[in-house]
C-alpha cells in the first residue's frame, strides 16, 4: 500500500487539493487524476456510482500519485470496507474530526464533541464553560487537549475553529 500523502501535507501545514468524481467512468477518474490534484474522491453518496463502477474508477485514478478517497452512503460500514480494500485510502467522512470524535464518544463513554460545541460557544472561555458543562476547569482542560490530541486539531487557528463551528451548526448539535 502505498502512503497517505494527505497527513504528510496536513502535517506541513499545507492545504490538499482535492477533486471530486460524481461521473460514473473510469475513463474520467484517469483524465482527471492527470489533473495535478493532491487527491480525487469518488462520491458514490450522491449519484450514480455504484461499487463496480467505484472499483474501475479506482483502477483509473491507480495510474498516477493521487490519492485515492471515496464518499459512501452514511451507514454503509460494508460498502466502506469493500471500497477501501478496493483500493480507496480512506471513506472521507471517516477523515473528519467531528466524525472521529463522535465515534470516540460513542465507543468510550465521553463526550468531546459536547466540549467542543461549548468551549466554542464560550469563544474558548475555559471558565464560563466549564460552568456549562458543570465540571471542573481543570477537568475541561484535560478533555480539549485529549481531543486534540485525537484529531490533530489545531484549535488556535480561527479559521479551524470556524468550520468546527459551521459544522456543529449544520449538523444541528
Amino acid at each position: 500500500m502505498r502512503a497517505n500523502r494527505l497527513r504528510e501535507i496536513w502535517k506541513k501545514g499545507e492545504a490538499v487539493v482535492n477533486g471530486w468524481l460524481s461521473i460514473p467512468s473510469a475513463f474520467s477518474a484517469e483524465v482527471m487524476s492527470h489533473q495535478g490534484f493532491d487527491s480525487l474522491t469518488i462520491d458514490m453518496q450522491h449519484g450514480v456510482v455504484d461499487y463496480q463502477v467505484a472499483v474501475t474508477m479506482l483502477q483509473g485514478i491507480a495510474a498516477k500519485d493521487v490519492v485515492p478517497l471515496a464518499r459512501v452512503p452514511e451507514g454503509s460500514h460494508v460498502l466502506i470496507k469493500r471500497v477501501l480494500d478496493a483500493g480507496a485510502q480512506a471513506e472521507l467522512d471517516t477523515l473528519s474530526p467531528l466524525r472521529q470524535l463522535r465515534r470516540h464518544d460513542t465507543e468510550h463513554n465521553t463526550a468531546f464533541v459536547t466540549t467542543l460545541r461549548t468551549w466554542l460557544r464560550a469563544h474558548g472561555n475555559y471558565r464560563q464553560a466549564a460552568g456549562a458543562l458543570h465540571i471542573h476547569a481543570n477537568t475541561l482542560r484535560y478533555r480539549m487537549q485529549r481531543l486534540t490530541e485525537l484529531t490533530s486539531l489545531d484549535l488556535a487557528d480561527p479559521d479551524v475553529r470556524l468550520v468546527l463551528e459551521l459544522q456543529l451548526h449544520l449538523e444541528g448539535v
